[in-house]
């Protein structure tokens, strides 16, 4: 059981090596994010680097380069920076994580920011994290998932980043270049926030899984595949089986 979330970035200059570490108490926890949410977080993690004793809550972005990052095309720069600043304002700047912390044994449930800053003419967007995480933001776990975020960047589904990170991990803990892991069902919606989502498994199937199974196979570094388990006809399990593929940093 992992204990707690922790999550670190190794600062890179080159979009191919950009870096991602979580925990896999983060990627095993509960947290909702749109598309533009989760682009804002992981452009700005694969600059952080909290073994600096300089380590700084703080963080300023341009549009240009995350636009840049994200392959976003010039014709359609303008609606993004709409889209980027209202996931900032109106979104992450609401939301919460929730993790079961070992140690005092509770759930914890915390904010990520306390500060956004817009508006301003040179095309930057800031915000300042919750410094009640800054705990976590600093310590460093042995169990971790690491990844390039050039396998993500290219992604248009927030669940395909999710599912993504989620392959990731089982594959990383397997310490071999296949493996298959088994979800259930209500665990998956819950692990993506969509409970109430997707009532009908056909949906979640066509919306969530095949989305993910495409773009993951199509962009990323590892081939994804899923079998869907049943009682009788009920849908009850996933099983999906995830392997390392022979290409460096697809994007």
């Amino acid at each position: 059981v992992i204990t707690r979330y922790i999550y670190c970035v190794m600062n890179t200059n080159k979009k191919n090596n950009q870096k991602i570490t979580k925990s896999n108490s983060l990627i095993n926890g509960s947290y909702r994010l749109s598309l533009n949410e989760l682009r804002i977080v992981l452009y700005g993690l694969s600059f952080i680097n909290p073994l600096d004793e300089n380590f700084t809550l703080s963080h300023r972005f341009s549009i240009k380069d995350i636009a840049a990052f994200y392959n976003i095309k010039q014709e359609n720069l303008g609606s993004f920076y709409t889209n980027i600043q209202d996931a900032l304002t109106k979104q992450f700047w609401k939301r919460e994580f929730t993790y079961f912390d070992e140690d005092i044994q509770e759930f914890v449930s915390e904010r990520w920011l306390i500060q956004i800053r817009y508006g301003n003419k040179n095309g930057t967007l800031a915000y300042h994290y919750n410094p009640l995480i800054a705990k976590e933001l600093q310590n460093l776990s042995k169990r971790f998932t690491s990844y390039f975020l050039s396998n993500v960047a290219n992604m248009k589904s927030a669940y395909s980043i999710r599912l993504y990170e989620i392959a990731v991990l089982y594959l990383n803990m397997s310490k071999h270049r296949q493996t298959t892991f088994k979800v259930d069902i209500d665990e998956l919606k819950k692990k993506l926030c969509i409970e109430n989502k997707y009532q009908r498994f056909h949906h979640l199937k066509a919306r969530v899984l095949e989305t993910a199974k495409r773009e993951i196979n199509k962009f990323s570094d590892i081939s994804f595949k899923y079998e869907v388990l049943k009682i009788g006809r009920q849908p009850v399990e996933i099983k999906f089986t995830v392997s390392r593929r022979d290409v460096a940093n697809p994007v």
